[in-house]
């Protein structure tokens, strides 16, 4: 899939991660997948976490769009249009246990 005709409002780059919010409020991220960071579902029954993803769309919802994102150290947070903060990734950040 080409990204060539996608308009990227902002980037943010965490440690082995990357992730972009474009203009339509969506989230790609791509890089180390390692501890969930990317925020791709993943369902408890599919195969663990891919060690390197490449850009894809972030999971956040239903008529969700991203305002903003931040990516840290095997997390990565997105701040919505409605002020919700979402995070994915280390289990000490997003407190998501599997």
């Amino acid at each position: 899939e080409s990204l060539s005709s996608t308009i990227i409002q902002q980037v943010s780059c965490g440690w082995d991660h990357t992730a972009a919010v474009t203009s339509s409020g969506a989230v790609l991220t791509w890089g180390s997948n390692q501890m969930n960071q990317l925020g791709h579902f993943v369902s408890p029954s599919s195969d663990p976490p891919k060690s390197f993803c490449r850009p894809k769309c972030c999971h956040l919802g239903p008529e969700t769009r991203a305002a903003s994102v931040a990516c840290g150290k095997q997390f990565t947070m997105v701040l919505t249009t409605r002020m919700s903060l979402m995070v994915c990734g280390r289990q000490l950040i997003s407190g998501y246990r599997a």
